[in-house]
C-alpha cells in the first residue's frame, strides 16, 4: 500500500500581496486629498506587512533544515531620512521589499507585522525609530509614531467634506505663536540643503484653523514636505499641519511681504 506523501506536508502559507493597500497609495500618489489619505489609512490598518529582520541562523548541512541558535535576538532593519531621522520599514509584497538596498553581508528575512505590532514596538523604551515607511524605495508614505497610534485607537477615520470655496479660506499671522513648532521646523529646514525659504501662516477654514509651512526648495521633492511635517505634527497641540511648495499665485495672494522663519542666505 503506497503512503500519502502529502500527509505530513504543512499547508504553505499564502504570500503577502496587499492589492487593496497598494491601490489605495498609487491613488494617492497621483492625487493627494485629504480623502484618499483617509482611504489608504483605512487600508493600512488591515494590513498584513513584510517587515525586514536580520538574525543568526546555522544551516544544517545534511538535511538543509535552518536552525536558531539558543536566545537568539532578531533585530529589526531600520532606514533613515536625509535628515537622520530612523524608520521601520515595512512592505506591501516582496516585490517591494527587495528594493531595500543592504549591505553585502546582510540577508534579511521577512516576517509579517501589522500596524498594531508596530505601535507595540513603538512603546519599547529601547525604540529608536520615529514612525514607520511603507514602501520606502518607491511609495515612501511615512507615518510618524503619533499618527501609528491615532490609527490604532478606536477612533474612526472619517475622510472629511469636500474642501469649501477658497472664499472661505482665509490665511492670517497665528494668534498664538507656535514657538516650538516653529523651531522644530527651522532646525529640520536648516539640514536640508534644497531649503530656500520657509513660511508660516495660520489657515482658517471656517471655524477651523491649521498651521500651514509654505516651502520654496531648488526641487519639489515631497521627502521634504514630509521631514517638515513629521518636525511640527507633535508639537503642534492637535492643530492639523500642512506643508506645501509655493507657487507665483502663492506668493501674490499670500505671502507677499511676508518675513520667512527660515531663509537660507540669512545662514552663517
Amino acid at each position: 500500500m503506497a503512503k500519502n506523501k502529502n500527509k505530513n506536508k504543512k499547508p504553505v502559507p499564502a504570500p503577502i500581496r496587499n492589492p487593496e493597500l497598494k491601490e489605495a497609495l498609487k491613488v494617492l500618489k497621483e492625487e493627494r486629498t485629504r480623502e484618499n489619505e483617509a482611504a489608504m489609512f483605512a487600508e493600512v490598518k488591515k494590513a498584513k506587512l513584510l517587515a525586514p529582520v536580520l538574525f543568526n541562523v546555522n544551516v544544517d548541512a545534511k538535511n538543509g533544515r535552518i536552525n536558531l541558535p539558543e536566545n537568539t535576538q532578531i533585530k529589526f532593519v531600520l532606514v533613515n531620512s536625509n535628515t537622520g531621522k530612523s524608520f521601520f520599514p515595512v512592505f506591501t509584497d516582496l516585490d517591494e521589499a527587495k528594493k531595500l538596498p543592504l549591505a553585502p553581508n546582510q540577508h534579511p528575512q521577512y516576517v509579517v507585522r501589522s500596524l498594531k505590532d508596530y505601535e507595540r514596538m513603538i512603546d519599547d523604551p529601547n525604540n529608536k525609530a520615529e514612525g514607520i515607511a511603507i514602501n520606502p524605495m518607491s511609495d515612501n508614505i511615512i507615518l510618524p509614531n503619533p499618527l501609528v497610534k491615532r490609527l490604532n485607537s478606536d477612533e474612526p477615520i472619517i475622510a472629511p467634506q469636500a474642501a469649501p470655496a477658497p472664499a472661505a479660506i482665509r490665511y492670517t499671522e497665528p494668534a498664538i505663536y507656535p514657538t516650538a513648532v516653529v523651531n522644530a521646523v527651522y532646525e529640520t529646514a536648516r539640514t536640508m540643503e534644497d531649503i530656500d525659504r520657509v513660511w508660516m501662516k495660520g489657515k482658517l477654514t471656517g471655524t477651523e484653523m491649521s498651521f500651514v509651512f509654505f516651502v520654496a526648495a531648488d526641487k519639489k521633492d515631497e521627502d521634504i514636505l514630509a521631514a517638515l511635517k513629521i518636525a511640527a505634527e507633535p508639537l503642534s497641540k492637535g492643530i492639523p499641519v500642512e506643508c506645501t511648495f509655493v507657487d507665483d499665485r502663492i506668493m501674490e495672494t499670500v505671502i507677499k511681504d511676508s518675513v520667512a522663519l527660515y531663509d537660507r542666505e540669512m545662514e552663517f
